[in-house]
């Protein structure tokens, strides 16, 4: 096989690995953002979110940074889309390999930038029938008196039949039950999704990596959140056992 490449990373190279999950500042206005540190940034721009994804054309290109806004604004945190070119990449000058990203906006244009609604599938002339749905980000959530909890601390009985929530509040099904992988550890969850009363509704799997559970904090009940909605879900394939 030919078409390798010998490449060796250069200094103002960024790695995806690292830009995803990377906190980004506001700087409102006509700043200088030019030479500002980031205790600069920590002390004088909001800090309104991070890096949550890369939306990259079959020829390489970067279309849209995803980045997860909300909190200071005073609304759920939501995803909006930038171009690259938004974003602005700041070095350390005593230490250029440690980076921060600043974007110019407005609390106004953010509360008002629409949500980026990831394609939760693509058609079989899109992707091809031997493919698999596109995977989802487990969106980030906060409940006051919830706790986000890992796998290892939860149990069947505490997941089986509790309601699940997508995007702006709708709930979307309710857990049937849970898959386990080799090892024994939850892997995917069944959610029944549609009906009334529970006749007509349809079970569909997804991986739990792609879910939000949050745990009341001093107790058991949880609230489980997914990036989706109810249509996006129905459309998946039927689970069979």
């Amino acid at each position: 096989m030919s078409g390798f490449i010998d490449y060796t990373v250069e200094k103002s190279d960024l790695m995806a690995s690292e830009f995803i999950g990377m906190r980004v500042y506001n700087a409102e206005g006509d700043v200088d953002i030019a030479g500002k540190t980031m205790v600069a940034a920590e002390a004088e721009w909001d800090d309104i979110g991070e890096i949550n994804d890369l939306v990259i054309s079959q020829d390489g290109d970067v279309m849209a940074v995803i980045v997860g806004v909300g909190g200071f604004l005073g609304i759920g945190e939501k995803d909006v889309a930038l171009t690259m070119d938004q974003i602005h990449v700041m070095r350390e000058a005593d230490s250029p390999q440690d980076i921060f990203l600043v974007v110019r906006s407005s609390s106004e244009a953010l509360k008002a930038a629409p949500s980026f609604k990831r394609q939760m599938t693509r058609s079989k002339t899109e992707m091809g029938s031997s493919q698999k749905p596109m995977a989802l980000v487990a969106p980030k959530v906060e409940r006051e008196g919830y706790a986000r909890s890992d796998r290892s601390g939860l149990t069947a009985e505490m997941l089986t039949d509790a309601r699940v929530y997508g995007v702006n509040g709708e709930d979307v099904g309710e857990i049937s039950s849970l898959l386990l992988d080799s090892n024994g550890a939850i892997d995917r969850a069944v959610i029944d999704v549609g009906g009334f009363l529970g006749i007509g509704e349809k079970p569909v799997a997804v991986s739990f990596d792609e879910l939000t559970v949050l745990r009341k904090e001093n107790g058991d009940e949880v609230q489980i959140f997914i990036e989706s909605s109810k249509e996006a879900l129905e459309a998946l394939p039927a689970y069979e056992k």
